[in-house]
């Protein structure tokens, strides 16, 4: 197995990221009736692909104001939340678990979606 080479913090920081969508806050709000959100908080490094000059001048249509790279990095939090969920389904099947019917989600997928919302911070 290619990650026995590897120390075992790592091995169990993959095998748990593989398996575990872990937010980093869950939230119940009392003035939406309880409903549970997922927070994520996410920052901004300095990487080429958040900061180049036409990743920082973009403009949006019609005039809209530019669009700022620490809102194309929240933008990206959802989608991927819902990516890693699918993954996680698909592991699942491939270990046994019954599939759902074509087009229904799975368990993982289905989980995700019953919180109110995911917010990245």
């Amino acid at each position: 197995e290619h990650c026995s080479t590897l120390p075992v913090a790592s091995r169990f920081t993959q095998l748990h990221s593989q398996r575990h969508i872990v937010p980093d806050i869950v939230y119940s709000d009392p003035r939406c009736g309880g409903a549970k959100r997922l927070l994520e908080v996410k920052t901004l490094g300095h990487t080429v692909a958040e900061h180049t000059a036409a990743a920082l001048a973009q403009v949006g249509t019609r005039g809209a104001p530019r669009i700022r790279p620490v809102d194309r990095r929240a933008a990206k939090v959802g989608p991927a939340y819902v990516d890693h969920a699918r993954t996680i389904d698909t592991a699942l099947y491939a270990a046994g678990v019954p599939q759902p019917p074509a087009g229904a989600m799975g368990p993982a997928e289905q989980r995700l979606r019953s919180y109110d919302r995911i917010q990245p911070l």
